[in-house]
């Protein structure tokens, strides 16, 4: 085995870049959310089209060599938790044209699921709803899979997959204590994205976003 100063200097330069290119990696990809906001509009307001769509395509890029190295995870051991309750409701539109139903879909977390579903098969599943939390183009391409599954409703065709974004505040201890509750009984639900299915069942892209409609319920 040859020792680490044994290696040439070529093959030296080459390991302390890739580590390099692991950290930024790791680091680019925890940027806080304020940001990534800040580094939009500089981006929108500062360069021109073909070299924002340059830059945006070079991070895409970036984006998908931390997913497929596994570096893509957000990192919030040490960091400041959220003081809300977050969850998914999904929901897929049936039309013929002249009756609509909305139906939620029956997926793990929103529907019903006996013990060994909960135990052996939806471990992962709120780390798959981390992930896509604020990636738009992971929930087209989870909606597009959706359609597929689900594309039909007593005869209907699907037509659009809704989804809304529901959260609960988490009092402060002492707010808590005096109230004797843990959660704020009112309940934010925001949708988040409405996506239009085509009449091939398979295209699906964005026909709404309304991330400032939000509707305000009491439990």
């Amino acid at each position: 085995m040859h020792s680490e100063q044994n290696l040439p200097t070529w093959q030296r330069v080459l390991i302390s870049c890739f580590v390099v290119l692991n950290l930024l990696t790791i680091a680019w990809v925890n940027q806080p959310e304020c940001f990534l906001e800040w580094t939009s509009k500089w981006i929108d307001q500062q360069l021109s089209p073909t070299e924002a769509y340059r830059l945006r395509y070079a991070a895409w890029r970036w984006q998908q060599y931390a997913h497929y190295s596994g570096l893509d995870n957000r990192w919030q051991m040490f960091g400041r938790q959220s003081r809300f309750n977050w969850w998914y409701d999904i929901r897929a539109v049936y039309s013929d044209g002249i009756v609509e139903s909305s139906v939620l879909l029956p997926l793990p977390n929103q529907s019903s699921r006996s013990l060994s579903e909960r135990l052996l098969f939806d471990l992962k599943e709120r780390k798959f709803e981390l992930n896509i939390y604020r990636n738009p183009i992971a929930r087209e391409s989870y909606s597009r899979y959706l359609a597929r599954q689900y594309p039909t409703l007593d005869g209907m065709p699907i037509r659009s997959i809704k989804w809304h974004l529901g959260t609960q505040q988490i009092l402060s201890p002492g707010e808590a204590v005096a109230k004797h509750l843990m959660h704020d009984p009112r309940v934010q639900i925001m949708l988040l994205n409405d996506f239009y299915v085509g009449t091939d069942g398979s295209t699906v892209f964005e026909r709404n976003t309304l991330v400032d409609c939000k509707t305000e319920v009491n439990l």
